[in-house]
């Protein structure tokens, strides 16, 4: 068993097609890749960031590495497979604590590019006005 680790919000069905025909290409197997990361839950609001997890056989594999959007979507980052569950597992939260370019920025991203913090709340510009009278 191998684990493909997806980070695309949307799903996506890999097929591998029979093409000895010249007439017609006739479906012989396809793999569904689970998305969902970053698409808030409908019930509990939540998000899935480090990557969803989609077990696939070594059959399937052996087929997707030649696929190729499969390997348009992993040169691109967007999917990556893992030999173990573990492995995948691990990767995938370690992901999830590696901020991307679309986070929010904090306190200590102004800090770090040494940028004044602007000012959040209505109290911070309350004050600001305050002193500035």
């Amino acid at each position: 068993m191998m684990y493909v680790i997806s980070t695309m919000a949307s799903s996506v069905e890999y097929c591998l097609y029979d093409t000895s025909r010249k007439d017609i290409n006739i479906l012989k197997d396809k793999v569904l890749i689970v998305g969902k990361t970053g698409v808030a839950n409908k019930k509990s609001l939540e998000t899935l960031t480090g990557g969803t997890i989609t077990p696939i056989t070594e059959q399937q594999y052996s087929w997707l590495k030649d696929n190729p959007l499969f390997k348009q979507h992993e040169k691109n980052g967007f999917i990556r497979v893992e030999k173990t569950k573990m492995s995948a597992e691990n990767k995938a939260e370690k992901e999830a604590e590696v901020k991307d370019k679309s986070a929010q920025l904090t306190a200590e991203d102004f800090k770090e590019q040494g940028i004044a913090k602007p000012k959040v709340s209505v109290e911070e510009v309350m004050a600001t006005e305050d002193t500035q009278e």
